[in-house]
């Protein structure tokens, strides 16, 4: 039996949460994140499997063009999963939407993408979990892997020598570029800029007060991403206080500078993996205006510092689209993860 479940009745799932496929979904999470339809089908007393659909997102693609998406995805076996996909992606096509990714729950602010290759490695503290089987059963009815992410690791005493190299090369290239007058005005710029800047760590008592400086920056630096949508202020919050128990303070740092807020540095340790004292760089975030002088930088140096003050000895920096200019942080790291969202069109397809 398939049934289909729209926003205004999605009390009718906490029959089936938290047991079989739904293990770790919650009603809770499953009205925050609001889908528009919820599918499932189920035989037997036993859900085979399931999957959410938002129409009219505001999620946009590289063209402009706006996205529907499926996510809440979970399934037994590819003939289950064949029966809810199709039937959301009819249900997307019925309502006019062009396209849909997935699996993505709603949002870039909450779960999304699958593992689709590892070296691995043992899996780390907010890393989308491995889901066999799911990702070629989405391309086995049409949908295709178009946007690439991954995560690295690296050790930090590898990250100090890299930087050290990389700043010593910078200033053999502008003495080599530049005359020395130029070089003087670039000298007294810089240090202007970096007089000005400041970088602190937050305090635990005042998490409240880090997180809105954290909240816009964010919402400022994001909102050009690929498929952004904004979130309200309370529902960030509530999101980043998840992460509380697992927060050091040296490990989150925000940048001001004459007293603004610019940018930001998020990490937490991998409690996932005590033994190799590792810690996972989540998000890295400067203003736009401010992108230019080094700001990202300067907090990743910043932070690599506190780590191996802390005595952790690994990074891994998660999460990253391929594209995307802060992978130039971890070039010369090692790569552990990758990840997919997958797309299908809908204008030709048939029901």
């Amino acid at each position: 039996m398939l049934k289909i479940i729209n926003k205004d009745a999605l009390d009718e799932l906490a029959e089936v949460l938290g047991k079989g496929i739904y293990e770790g979904y919650t009603l809770e999470r499953i009205q925050r994140e609001a889908p528009d339809f919820h599918f499932y089908l189920k035989e037997n007393h036993k859900v085979l499997a399931c999957c959410s659909i938002w129409i009219h997102t505001n999620m946009i693609d590289e063209k402009g063009v706006r996205a529907g998406a499926i996510g809440h995805f979970e399934a037994c076996n590819e003939d289950s999963a064949k029966i809810v996909l199709m039937e959301a992606c009819n249900k997307l096509k019925e309502v006019g939407e062009a396209y849909v990714i997935g699996p993505i729950d709603g949002s870039t602010w909450n779960s999304y993408r699958l593992v689709t290759h590892s070296d691995g490695s043992m899996p780390f503290l907010m890393e989308p979990k491995y889901k066999r089987g799911y990702s070629q059963w989405l391309e086995n009815i049409g949908f295709k892997p178009t946007y690439q992410y991954f995560s690295t690791k690296e050790t930090i005493e590898r990250v100090v020598e890299e930087t050290t190299k990389a700043n010593q090369n910078e200033i053999n290239q502008s003495k080599l570029e530049q005359s020395e007058l130029e070089l003087n005005e670039l000298d007294q710029s810089i240090n202007e800029k970096q007089r000005l800047l400041e970088i602190k760590t937050i305090k635990l008592t005042q998490l409240e007060e880090a997180l809105d400086k954290i909240y816009e920056i964010s919402i400022q630096s994001f909102k050009s991403n690929l498929f952004y949508k904004p979130i309200e202020r309370e529902a960030f919050k509530a999101m980043y206080r998840g992460y509380q128990q697992f927060l050091v303070e040296e490990l989150v740092l925000i940048a001001e500078k004459a007293g603004r807020p610019v940018g930001f540095i998020f990490a937490v340790p991998n409690y996932f993996d005590q033994t190799r004292r590792s810690v996972i760089i989540k998000t890295i975030a400067v203003l736009p205006e401010y992108q230019q002088e080094g700001i990202g930088k300067k907090l990743y140096q910043e932070i690599t510092n506190k780590a191996l003050n802390l005595g952790f000895t690994e990074f891994i920096t998660a999460l990253i689209y391929k594209g995307n200019h802060s992978q130039k942080l971890c070039e010369s790291a090692k790569m552990m993860r990758e990840y997919t969202l997958f797309r299908k069109e809908l204008n030709n397809e048939l029901s």
